[in-house]
């Protein structure tokens, strides 16, 4: 069995990051190599595209640029068009 990992989160901009976060690390842990991830988030997504900096979630993008190296296809579905991270 999984065990499941409580993330407290004060804002809907902090808890939307830490969700990609952990699916990143659960697609690694099922051996998936594409993940896409979709999001209505458009602040995430321009965070994960280095166009903004939001310093409330600026250490958890930075941990999803990290973790992206395990997929080898890892791209986000927005509002407007399809995006890389």
């Amino acid at each position: 069995m999984g065990q499941a990992k409580k993330n407290f989160a004060i804002t809907p901009l902090i808890a939307k990051p830490l969700a990609v976060r952990e699916a990143i690390v659960l697609a690694a842990n099922l051996g998936l190599s594409r993940v896409l991830l979709e999001t209505n988030c458009l602040d995430l997504i321009m965070a994960c595209r280095k166009e903004k900096v939001f310093w409330e979630i600026d250490g958890i993008v930075r941990d999803i640029h990290n973790l992206a190296h395990i997929c080898s296809q890892l791209s986000f579905s927005g509002p407007v068009e399809k995006l890389i991270c």
